[in-house]
């Protein structure tokens, strides 16, 4: 096993793991639409307002009524052009309509093309107009599909590193330098003769003379 390669491929699944599930954290979204509405409703009738969703984008909306609750219902533009132009009540409306409500918060998600929402309130109350504020923020953020493909790249190609490094050998650790050898028997007692020094001549007569002699024992003459 190569650790090297295996720690480089768990690093990566550790910050796609981030990424995904830790989105705001790591890449902040960014507020590009923050607004509140006072729409009045009265008795049997319907107040709305429309906002544009883009694919990168994520709504949250928040609705405040009083005196009395509210009917809320998020539909796309077409949707509420062919309500109102046929004045029947609404068949084709999002998972986050609600009846009934005094204070509510929705999420909407971004999808794969810009949506024109429109959110509907309608009162059924015989006491007179119900008053709402409705806020309206949209974030650049996390929560469409695009998302996901940084952090899921991450992953994938970290588990990737992480097996090859799994099935790799390590580098092998470096062999000490041997000691040299040195010869036995008659080899290293013949290596030990020729590697002793020569015995000093005179330069003279080449007579064999002792080291550090002044003269010469043979021919008499000064080596200094």
């Amino acid at each position: 096993m190569n650790l090297k390669i295996v720690v480089t491929g768990a690093l990566l699944v550790v910050i796609g793991g981030l990424i995904l599930f830790f989105p705001n954290v790591l890449t902040p979204p960014t507020q590009v639409y923050d607004h509140t509405y006072l729409l009045r409703v009265a008795p049997g009738n319907y107040s709305s307002v429309q906002v544009t969703v883009e694919p990168q984008q994520t709504l949250l909306g928040t609705i405040a009524s009083g005196p009395d609750t509210v009917d809320f219902f998020l539909m796309n533009h077409g949707n509420f052009t062919a309500w109102t132009t046929r004045g029947s009540p609404p068949s084709q409306v999002y998972p986050q309509s609600k009846f009934g409500i005094l204070n509510y918060t929705f999420t909407v998600a971004g999808s794969g093309s810009s949506v024109d929402y429109v959110i509907v309130l309608s009162s059924r109350s015989s006491n007179g107009t119900t008053n709402a504020l409705v806020n309206l923020v949209l974030d650049n953020g996390a929560g469409n599909l695009e998302s996901l493909y940084a952090p899921l790249g991450f992953i994938i190609a970290g588990v990737a590193i992480a097996a090859l490094g799994a099935t790799r050998k390590g580098e092998p650790e470096p062999e000490p330098p041997k000691a040299e050898e040195k010869p036995t028997g008659l080899l290293g007692l013949l290596s030990g003769i020729g590697s002793t020094a020569p015995t000093p001549t005179c330069r003279y007569c080449g007579a064999e003379i002792q080291e550090g002699a002044a003269f010469c024992p043979s021919c008499h003459k000064s080596l200094g």
